[in-house]
């Protein structure tokens, strides 16, 4: 089954410039879901922004710590009502999960319904209520594909030319109708979000009424990538190891002299070895039938994470370290198996005086750099 992920583009913006905005929102992904969270807290500037932020952690830490998203969204609406009207980081919210299997469920609480976009149209997504305590909430499902997304927004946008422009405001099926004309008029679906926004801005004339945001979360195909480094922590592991790395869907990368003599003898596969280079800005590359790369190990991931954020444009493609910075760029899914046993050479003094990482260290990093990219990374040790 192919990966599906989900771009997150986003426009956002404070009621008055200068001052944080009352809007927060946050994101993380697992290998079963993407989940958005959106956050609009009571009032404006420092004081919203404070609610909101509360509100987006309170939730974040719930799920993170394994307590469904349903509960986990009764838990805070009924937090939320027991402060309404009181003094508290009162903040109203929208959750959305959308899973791998393209299954997405969005949840509101006193926020805008959310609308679904697709390659050729946009309609508002039908939800069903639902009480919390006699509180009437919301919930919407729908089964989403490539190529489609959900959009999310803060009633600062459907709320644009109140009394105004608008009796009751731009309302969701006023950003539908601006939606379509955009998708008719070829606007890419990376810069919806912000066209919105704009158009926001506009019907308000003189500066929005509200702290506003909009967020779309889009679907498409995934790119993979699969590294392998290090040896398995037991030589009984590397058959199995092997196996599975080589069923794993995606482009495939190697990283250690030691792990490609052992992927070699496992799988039969043999190891061309490139003309040798010398020196630490040059480690060696080699070449195997079905690896994208064949490389070193710690010396390569250790640069890897120093020129990651580099531009690409400047790093001379013909080297290991670069075809690698490429790849990893490239990938929305990057899956380390990381090889527990002990390599002496990490624990000699010159490897320390060169500045290197052991390749346990050097790996978490790297994978804490690339989910701020928003890509998907797990570690799995062998």
């Amino acid at each position: 089954m192919s990966y599906m992920h989900i771009d997150i583009d986003s426009a956002v913006c404070s009621k008055k410039i200068g001052q944080p905005c009352g809007d927060v929102f946050d994101y993380f992904r697992t290998e079963q879901a993407t989940t958005l969270i959106i956050c609009d807290g009571l009032g404006s500037g420092i004081k919203a922004n404070i609610n909101a932020n509360f509100c987006c952690s309170r939730i974040k830490k719930l799920l993170s710590n394994g307590i469904s998203m349903r509960k986990t969204f009764e838990k805070i609406v009924r937090t939320m009502e027991s402060i309404k009207g009181k003094e508290g980081p009162y903040s109203v919210f929208t959750l959305l999960r959308i899973c791998k299997d393209g299954n997405a469920t969005v949840l509101n609480y006193e926020m805008p319904r959310a609308i679904l976009v697709t390659e050729k149209y946009a309609t508002e997504l039908k939800r069903e209520q639902f009480l919390i305590d006699g509180f009437p909430v919301y919930e919407s499902h729908y089964k989403i594909k490539a190529g489609q997304g959900i959009l999310a927004l803060s009633d600062g946008i459907t709320e644009a030319g109140l009394g105004e422009q608008f009796v009751k405001g731009w309302g969701v099926s006023g950003v539908v109708k601006h939606l379509n004309h955009c998708i008719n008029s070829g606007v890419s679906r990376k810069n919806l979000s912000k066209n919105i926004l704009s158009r926001s801005v506009e019907i308000c004339g003189t500066g929005t009424n509200d702290d506003c945001s909009v967020i779309l979360a889009g679907c498409r195909n995934g790119n993979i990538l699969n590294i392998l480094t290090g040896p398995p922590l037991k030589r009984s592991y590397d058959k199995k190891i092997i196996r599975e790395f080589i069923e794993r869907e995606g482009e495939k990368v190697i990283c250690g002299g030691q792990t490609a003599v052992i992927f070699s003898r496992e799988s039969a596969k043999e190891i061309t070895y490139a003309k040798a280079q010398h020196g630490d800005l040059a480690p060696p590359c080699s070449f195997m039938e079905g690896i994208e790369l064949v490389t070193d190990g710690a010396l390569t991931l250790n640069q890897v994470y120093r020129l990651l954020d580099e531009d690409i444009e400047a790093l001379d493609m013909r080297s290991a370290v670069s075809q690698m910075c490429y790849l990893l760029r490239e990938a929305d899914f990057i899956t380390f198996t990381l090889g527990q046993a002990d390599n002496d050479a990490h624990h000699d003094i010159s490897f320390r005086q060169r500045g290197l990482l052991p390749r346990v260290q050097v790996v978490k990093k790297l994978a804490e750099n690339l989910k701020k990219q928003g890509k998907l990374v797990l570690i799995k040790k062998a």
